[in-house]
């Protein structure tokens, strides 16, 4: 019998790979996103440079299998003001 472990390494690569397969539970097929965000949108304007801002966002999986979410589009420089707690 596989391990927990071994069965989210194995889900990981297979998301890494793209290989997705329909998300079927209890005869109901998931479509649509995968996360529910609250806010759906984080636009910074209007800051002073130098000043800490904090922004609280909830994130849920509201699919029916392990997903997981990464930073896209944003450089390095960027990244490194940016803490996720």
């Amino acid at each position: 019998m596989a391990t927990f472990q071994a069965i989210m390494d194995e889900v990981l690569e297979k998301h890494r790979a793209g290989i997705v397969i329909k998300q079927v539970a209890a005869g109901r097929e998931f479509k649509g996103c995968p996360f529910y965000s609250k806010p759906d949108v984080i636009h910074f304007k209007d800051f002073d440079v130098g000043k800490t801002y904090k922004k609280k966002v909830t994130l849920t999986n509201v699919s029916y299998t392990v997903n997981y979410c990464k930073y896209i589009d944003i450089t390095e420089r960027l990244k490194d003001f940016i803490n996720i707690q």
